[in-house]
């Protein structure tokens, strides 16, 4: 033979075989160009050289790991369809005179072809767009840097390297296939699996069970750390209970209507149940894997883009005021704070508002039994290791500065307490902690000592005594020493002006105190701004480009179901117009059908989505979002521009279908 005749015949076979092979070609372009922009982003100098960049590039390297994950598995699952749909080819090789050897070296001649031109044309669009992607990126987490996005060898390498191996590994398992199986069976590859399918009830039982637990786990649990810990169980559950669903449950559904003669035995509902019995054995895997793409990109986009909005109100949440100094010691320490701020707002366009301080003690309790008892086991710790108690912490606030800071006149006995409780956990009007109970004289609603918050992860709540020695009797009965902890101080105040002198007003502002002020932390909203829109700017820059690569993933999958159907329906579009039907009842029979089968899979990831809300809202809680209602418009949204993008979809592919059934 020619050395060239096996560079013929692979050239010949990616022409003939355009069809099914250009938009995997798209999607392996796609999928290169998307790596190689993560690796470039991760691997830029300029990152380690501004605040958070740190941060940043173990965002960008998380998400290229996920990218590199996926395109293993999912390329694998691509390229099995692919050469299932050309069994009969290389099966009529063999038939025709060529040894197996030979039609691997085909096969090699290929792969060589379709790497190489994937990754040139990666490389380039990946080059071409990351500077797009890379102005998004410094957008989203509203960095004014100059930072340059350039070719970085190591990006490069590693982009080569991964799809070399997952095209060797397609290689592979391609003339594995070959070298294993007979020509006849090629031949009749792809006729395989064709049988009516009997029923799996205990599958179908499966499906009932893990989708049950995984709803049921997402809807009982309340506790943010506890949902962090069971998440993943619940998704598990979800993942098996839906390929089962998909292989067993519809099936098992479709057997019940066909026993059902009165149902049954009616022209269309004979032709739909019959038709979606045969179309479920085929397409139960690739639903399902559509199914769970769907669930991921509506669960992804919905809830970092619900973190992106919200991201002023969360971190407001968290940074009541915007300067904070705590663990003072003494008076003479808020002193050199208050000369500090007056210097410098002598010559700042910054000015100060609701500048206060007060004294105070914490201790940390569990309830058991009524009481608040066990004090001081570390509550951030607990709340871990003890998913069964709820653990709460006292601040105690002498009433004398507390008046003062909220301008009152407010009176106690030695036994009575004002009770502020972020969660209103505090309930009835006597508090006991250990043996000793102190009489609730009023439940505050406001205070701006803190802001309420229902969904608030840890249970916290302040205290309002007499004088520091009702305070040390409460730190005594709840096991403390309060001679030994002893009485701190915090000091609190806002700042107005112009966002940028703001932020430049609060990092001269922490290191001066840190410099002048022999103890005390030091924490400011506007120094931590930059961490927070990285976090939150870089999850919607990664949930928007993974729902962009699970998207591209469920279409590819349609687009070849939608091939795969057109072939098989072609004979069976003959058969039924012999029988007797006329053109436009068969055509209307299987568009149902079809539009029936590959709308399931959107319709099951929405209940998904609607039973695993109560949970991710519990999440978010953790990133101090607590905003229901937004998180449930931000995943409407979601949900109705899926759905159109979905019906888009189907559409423009079903042309192919009903150009192969004709």
């Amino acid at each position: 033979m020619s050395r060239f005749f096996y560079i013929r015949m692979a050239l010949t076979n990616l022409k003939k075989n355009r069809q099914t092979y250009f938009p995997y070609l798209l999607t392996c372009i796609l999928t290169i160009c998307m790596f190689f922009i993560f690796q470039v982003l991760a691997y830029n100098d300029g990152l380690n050289h501004m605040g958070g960049g740190k941060d940043m590039a173990v965002i960008l390297g998380t998400g290229s790991y996920i990218i590199g994950i996926f395109a293993v598995i999912f390329l694998y699952y691509t390229n099995s369809f692919l050469i299932k749909q050309r069994k009969k080819e290389l099966g009529l090789y063999c038939i025709l005179g060529l040894e197996k050897k030979h039609v691997a070296r085909i096969l090699a001649w290929e792969t060589i072809m379709t790497y190489l031109f994937c990754m040139i044309l990666g490389i380039i669009s990946g080059f071409v767009l990351g500077k797009l992607v890379f102005l998004v990126l410094l957008k989203l987490v509203n960095l004014k840097v100059s930072l340059s996005f350039g070719l970085a060898p190591k990006a490069l390498l590693s982009s080569m390297t991964l799809f070399l191996c997952i095209f060797g590994l397609n290689l592979v398992t391609n003339i594995f296939h070959v070298r294993m199986v007979n020509p006849i069976e090629l031949l009749r590859g792809g006729n395989k699996g064709e049988k009516i399918p009997k029923v799996s009830w205990w599958l179908a039982l499966v499906s009932v069970i893990c989708l049950g637990s995984g709803y049921y786990i997402a809807i009982v649990t309340q506790n943010p750390m506890e949902a962090f810990a069971k998440f993943f169980l619940a998704v598990i559950l979800v993942i098996v209970g839906t390929y089962a669903l998909f292989t067993a449950g519809s099936i098992a559904l479709l057997r019940v209507l066909k026993n059902n003669k009165k149902f049954f035995y009616k022209p269309k509902n004979f032709i739909a149940v019959s038709g979606m019995v045969y179309r479920m054995k085929q397409n139960a895997v690739g639903l399902a894997n559509i199914c769970i793409l769907s669930t991921m990109v509506l669960v992804m986009i919905a809830g970092s883009v619900s973190l992106y909005v919200s991201q002023e109100k969360t971190i407001r949440y968290r940074f009541p005021h915007d300067l904070q100094v705590n663990k003072l010691e003494s008076v003479e320490q808020i002193a050199g704070i208050d000369r500090i701020l007056e210097e410098m707002t002598a010559d700042s366009k910054v000015s100060v508002a609701d500048e206060f301080y007060f004294s105070y003690q914490d201790i940390y309790t569990y309830k058991e039994d009524g009481k608040y008892v066990n004090a001081n086991e570390g509550m951030y710790g607990n709340y871990v290791t003890m998913d069964s108690v709820q653990q709460s912490s006292f601040t105690i606030i002498p009433l004398e500065d507390y008046n003062r800071i909220e301008q009152k006149q407010v009176s106690l006995m030695d036994d009575e307490v004002l009770v502020f409780s972020i969660k209103d956990s505090v309930k009835g009007n006597v508090l006991q902690i250990g043996e000793e109970e102190f009489r609730i004289q009023e439940k505050l609603e406001t205070s701006i000592l803190g802001k309420k918050d229902p969904y608030a992860i840890f249970d916290e709540n302040i205290l309002i005594v007499k004088d520091k020695e009702a305070g040390e009797r409460i730190c005594r009965a709840a096991g403390l020493q309060p001679e030994v902890n002893g009485w701190t101080l915090e000091w609190n105040c806002d700042i107005d002006g112009k966002k940028d002198d703001c932020v430049d007003f609060s990092y001269a502002f922490v290191d001066r105190v840190h410099n002048e002020i022999s103890s005390g932390y030091v924490d400011s909203m506007y120094t931590s701004l930059s961490g927070w829109y990285i976090s939150f700017g870089g999850i919607l820059f990664i949930g928007i480009f993974l729902g962009i690569l699970f998207v591209m993933a469920a279409v590819l999958i349609i687009y070849y179901k939608q091939v795969s159907e057109g072939y098989e329906d072609h004979e069976r579009f003959l058969i039924m117009q012999k029988v007797g039907m006329s053109h436009d009842e068969v055509r209307s029979s299987i568009r149902k059908q079809v539009s029936m089968v590959f709308f399931l899979p959107l319709i099951v990831a929405v209940i998904h989505v609607m039973f695993a809300f109560p949970m991710i809202s519990r999440l978010l809680v953790m990133f101090n979002l607590t905003d229901i209602r937004l998180e449930f418009i931000c995943t409407c949204v979601t949900v109705v521009v899926f759905a159109l993008v979905y019906s888009l979809v189907y559409m423009r592919t079903a042309k192919v279908y009903y150009r192969l059934v004709r």
